[in-house]
């Protein structure tokens, strides 16, 4: 069974994220983290072959256990067998005298460890993404990897520190990216270690290139030079009038209408683009501007300079967040713009025997599926229903999988409370104090239709509580 088959009504969800934050660490502490007895540690990756790959592998393999804390760690096991190695941490607030070398604020601390390798299994998924990620030419922006339009919105709305000099940026941009024409949003991460790059809030464009760390389930399993892009650019319809004000109303209607509200990003008239710095724009990747203008863009706290630019139909589509677990192929998509782009599936086969029997067959497979997102350092901690408890919600799946199931693809519906007393009232005595009825719409279609998706207000019980649930096949 494919879980994308039943996701429909499964993951009608309501999110609530829950934010995970560190204090500060010492040398020390920090150290304990890669090796327990301050001298020894096991890394999870191939052994390096070469200075240049006990350079950059190590460094990003280090680098990826403290992602987004912000330290700066600088890792190098450069002499064969790559086993003696040297770690230097940096404090978040560390500020050194460039002419002295002596330190103003914070800590430096140097240690040298002993290291083994714990090699990866095989991974066929993996080594086929490798063979078609891209090569890499930094003076060739289009050999990076590109986050522009609502995808670039949906980056910096839900990215706690989305500049890509922060630590761990540019690898959590890039699951936003073109790259998910590869990997298909699956359940890898990336880390990539910033050696250059182009960053302010002058520029109409944001990226950063070096070696790129690829990591599924603690291992880290290549490393190759890659870079990311941030194309501050919004399209429009070509049939948009061509003044300013109608340039600000297209863009803020596909926003609004990909966010479902119009208060979180503010579009608006900045100026000419002649009128700013002649290193705003991206001299080795020019964009066509329509209108010779450039708008500016509130997302939140911060304002972005932006084009905005006509295009054809197919690069006006929201983006849909796809996430893909490799081992089990079990795929998560979704249209709900809250949901940050970068989001990874953890998933576990459960088996239960009182399922078996409730069912009447072992033909199934159930799982626990948990979803976690690097960008706004948070995971998804609860997926809120349409009111059922978990003994009803486990009945009510156990009597409409195999149906589901049976259909291969099926458009769902939910019918509640309010719908269905309109037509078909439900007389009970005494009175209940609370009451959800719950009908499950089932039509067998043959192929993927996009709709959107429902909302539901969240069922409160009080007392005495009446739940009626059903259904109907079409």
């Amino acid at each position: 069974m494919s879980v994308k088959k039943i996701m429909g009504f499964c993951l009608a969800l309501f999110l609530l994220f829950i934010s995970n934050v560190k204090a500060e660490e010492n040398g020390d502490e920090l150290l304990k983290r890669i090796a327990p007895d301050g001298k020894n540690a096991v890394f999870k990756m191939k052994r390096p072959t070469s200075q240049i790959e006990g350079d950059f592998n190590i460094n990003g393999y280090v680098n990826n256990i403290f992602r987004d804390e912000g330290y700066i760690i600088q890792a190098a096991c450069l002499n064969a067998p790559y086993e003696d190695c040297i770690i230097e941490f940096y404090s978040k607030d560390y500020e050194t005298d460039f002419s002295t070398g002596n330190t103003i604020k914070g800590f430096k601390s140097e240690y040298n460890i002993k290291v083994t390798y714990e090699e990866p299994k095989e991974n066929s998924i993996i080594n086929s993404y490798s063979l078609k990620l891209n090569t890499f030419d930094s003076s060739n922006p289009s050999t990076y990897y590109m986050v522009e339009d609502l995808s670039l919105i949906n980056y910096y709305l839900t990215s706690n520190k989305s500049e890509l000099w922060n630590s761990g940026a540019a690898g959590r941009a890039l699951k936003y990216s073109t790259i998910n024409n590869i990997t298909k949003g699956s359940n890898i991460t990336y880390y990539l270690d910033i050696r250059a790059g182009n960053q302010d809030e002058s520029l109409m464009y944001e990226s950063a290139f070096g070696p790129m760390s690829i990591f599924y389930n603690g291992y880290s399993y290549l490393t190759k030079e890659e870079g990311v892009y941030l194309k501050r650019v919004i399209y429009i319809p070509k049939t948009t009038k061509d003044d300013a004000n109608s340039y600000v109303l297209a863009a803020q209607k596909r926003i609004d209408d990909y966010l479902g509200s119009s208060s979180k990003v503010k579009v608006t008239y900045g100026g000419k683009l002649n009128d700013l710095d002649e290193d705003s724009e991206d001299i080795d990747y020019p964009i066509q501007s329509d209108d010779n203008n450039y708008y500016n863009i509130k997302v939140g706290n911060r304002t972005y300079k932006f084009y905005i630019i006509k295009a054809s139909d197919d690069k006006l589509i929201s983006p849909t967040y796809v996430g893909t677990d490799i081992i089990s192929n079990i795929q998560i998509t979704s249209i709900n713009s809250n949901i940050p782009l970068d989001t990874s599936l953890t998933v576990k086969n459960l088996n239960d025997n009182s399922i078996k029997d409730k069912i009447g067959t072992d033909n199934y497979k159930i799982y626990d599926i948990s979803l976690y997102s690097d960008a706004s350092n948070s995971k998804i901690e609860k997926l809120d229903n349409i009111g059922l408890n978990e003994r009803e919600a486990n009945e009510f799946i156990m009597y409409w999988l195999p149906i589901l199931e049976k259909n291969n693809k099926s458009l769902v519906y939910f019918e509640l409370t309010q719908e269905r007393d309109k037509y078909n009232k439900l007389y009970v005595n005494p009175k209940p104090d609370a009451q959800l009825r719950i009908a499950i719409h089932v039509k067998k279609v043959n192929k993927k239709i996009n709709i959107k998706p429902q909302t539901f207000t969240k069922f409160k019980r009080s007392g005495f509580t009446i739940v009626e649930w059903g259904g109907v096949t079409y």
